[in-house]
């Protein structure tokens, strides 16, 4: 059987780090994330069946919960 590539656009990259489509787009305009799969003209693609996607993604989401509860420790 065939393994199907999982997709992901801005949107889901922020929903699953819990961040602004925005932030994303900045962490592409800074050379933060991996390059997109593809670009289409609503926007930037990734394929998350990639290893670097998968990695970059497992360590953004800690580095992102940790930010959180040092936000939530200070208020």
């Amino acid at each position: 059987m065939r393994k199907l590539r999982r997709y992901w656009g801005s949107a889901e990259i922020a929903e699953a780090c819990g961040v602004s489509v925005q932030a994303v787009s900045n962490w592409l305009a800074r050379g933060q994330m991996p390059e997109p799969y593809i670009r289409l003209r609503m926007g930037p693609v990734w394929d998350a069946s990639r290893p670097a996607f998968a990695k970059w993604l497992k360590e953004k989401r800690k580095h992102q919960a940790g930010r959180v509860r040092k936000a939530r420790r200070a208020a």
